[in-house]
């Protein structure tokens, strides 16, 4: 995430907040980890506060200096999990985070979310004391290592191509030995060369690197599919997804469709709606509940009114979502070219 905050949208100490969460229901996203938070305590209370109906959130702060420094956080989608038993543990403060989720009857899922240091210098020790840490808290074998790991095991992962620090490559992959995950979206794009990360050299040419992975356990391989590298805008890394279906897991649909609150204070909407509704009225009263079929018929006319008024309120919502986006065009257009203009008639310091 690199930050809490981007000084290209507004002055908010939290703005990357409402984009992300805007993200997190448009994907329909389950779980969402995130690295380099830098979230003090009461910007934490502040995010709970804000999205109190909508996630539940989990943030592991550095020790030193929480809102300049790493961080690691879940953010749980209460419309898509049962966040009544969840349990965390620092592993490493502001570094690695473990969530124990139940996520079906009598099944859970836990789930590491790492950022790992910028010196390749300092991963050795970083990797095991993990694994001791795990150890102690005494946390079973993890479905999933997912984070910011500063580092890549295959030198196809790197543009321009090379290896990366021996000893803290044989590091990583001792852990994951021990944790019995595997690079699952590497071993099902063998020879694809996708990056996650970008950075300008000194001769500003751009170095990439697929830095952001998520792990999987071996047993849990052959459920996760639909992996997508997703560059957001909200970081200089991208945002990696996977979905995660056991083969007994019941099919979840769509959902219903409901209709934009907005919507209910439109007159274009409210006029028809309330002419079909007094229509359907007359039409119900028309019907004599002692002939044959009589409730079925005012059932039919229900659908019917339902339908309608559907096709009406998206009608119209298409329509607002076109004016909506065409009047901040225009504010966008006018806000440039008054900026514009004020520096071209700002006059020179003497």
């Amino acid at each position: 995430m690199h930050g809490r905050k981007s000084p290209s949208i507004n002055h908010n100490d939290l703005n990357k907040w409402p984009e992300m969460a805007n993200l997190i229901r448009s994907s329909r996203s389950a779980i969402l980890g995130v690295q380099e938070t830098h979230l003090t305590d009461p910007h934490v209370d502040s995010l709970r506060d804000m999205y109190r109906n909508s996630f539940v959130i989990h943030n592991s702060a550095d020790p030193d200096r929480p809102s300049r420094s790493a961080g690691v956080a879940f953010v749980i989608n209460k419309a898509m999990v049962n966040t009544g038993a969840i349990a965390t543990h620092v592993i490493i403060p502001g570094r690695a985070l473990a969530l124990e989720i139940k996520w079906r009857e009598g099944q859970s899922l836990t789930i590491l979310n790492v950022y790992a240091p910028n010196d390749p210098g300092e991963h050795p020790a970083f990797w095991q004391t993990i694994a001791d840490e795990w150890r102690r808290i005494g946390l079973g074998k993890p479905d999933f290592v997912l984070g910011d790991h500063n580092i890549v095991e295959d030198a196809l992962d790197r543009a321009p191509v090379r290896m990366d620090d021996e000893r803290a490559v044989e590091a990583l992959r001792e852990l994951r030995e021990i944790f019995d995950v595997q690079d699952t979206w590497r071993n099902t794009h063998p020879n694809t060369k996708l990056y996650t990360h970008r950075q300008p050299n000194l001769r500003m040419e751009y170095m990439h690197a697929r830095l952001d992975q998520i792990y999987v356990a071996r047993s849990k391989a052959k459920y996760a599919f639909e992996w997508g590298i997703t560059h957001t805008g909200l970081s200089d890394h991208a945002l990696i997804s996977v979905r995660y279906a056991p083969e007994d897991a019941p099919e979840i649909g769509p959902g219903r469709w409901t209709l934009p609150l907005y919507l209910l204070n439109d007159p274009e909407v409210i006029r028809p709606v309330i002419s079909l509704g007094m229509t359907l009225q007359d039409k119900v009263n028309a019907t004599h509940e002692e002939d044959d079929g009589a409730d079925r018929e005012i059932q039919m006319l229900w659908a019917e009114f339902k339908t309608k008024i559907i096709q009406i309120a998206r009608a119209r919502s298409k329509l607002s979502k076109g004016k909506m986006a065409s009047e901040r065009k225009r504010r966008d257009t006018k806000k440039k070219s008054s900026t514009s203009k004020r520096s071209r008639t700002k006059k020179p310091e003497m």
